[in-house]
């Protein structure tokens, strides 16, 4: 995070590393030090502080209606990846999304990055078991497209949707005799 600091500079304008006239952080920079981020998303991180980091890319072909909000496309295709593993809610980040000429087929490359903490959360025990259960999911949307359906994807809840894998918020916590 950057401070905002306040100060005179004679009528220039201070960048947001608080030179006066300066040109901001330096290209792939996450701080004004200039440290980048590591593979585990830390700002001048060595990557020792992930348990696991997979970069993946799947080619896949969406509805024309899927590429009007690429904001929204991204947030589906996180929750889908994360719900289809039983991954933690933001732990795939799309890194990049490039349409064909076409307009339907698109190349989506992210990220799948966990913390020892948030691996202990999950059915996996290693990067490679999360490869692993990613290319079956992979041959899933290879076979049948990207498709999304909305709807509560925690089984803990009464609403739960077993066909849902997107995440839509709905969840609703069930209370028993007033807890």
């Amino acid at each position: 995070n950057l401070a905002i600091k306040f100060f005179s500079c004679d009528g220039l304008i201070a960048d947001v590393c608080g030179v006066c006239g300066g040109g901001g952080l330096a290209d792939g920079a996450c701080d004004c030090d200039g440290n980048v981020l590591d593979e585990c998303g830390v700002c001048g991180g060595d990557g020792s502080s992930c348990a696991v980091y997979v970069e993946a890319t799947i080619t896949t072909t969406v509805n024309e209606s899927a590429l009007e909000d690429l904001s929204v496309l991204e947030e589906n295709i996180e929750s889908l990846i994360e719900t289809q593993l039983g991954l933690p809610d933001g732990i795939v980040k799309v890194t990049n999304i490039t349409e064909s000429i076409n307009g339907v087929d698109i190349v989506v490359e992210f990220t799948i990055t966990l913390t020892k903490e948030e691996l202990a959360e999950t059915e996996f025990d290693s990067t490679e078991e999360i490869s692993n259960a990613w290319n079956e999911v992979k041959e899933e949307i290879a076979d049948e497209g990207l498709v999304f359906i909305n709807g509560c994807t925690d089984p803990n809840v009464s609403n739960y949707n077993p066909d849902a894998n997107v995440d839509d918020g709905s969840c609703a916590l069930t209370i028993y005799n007033g807890i």
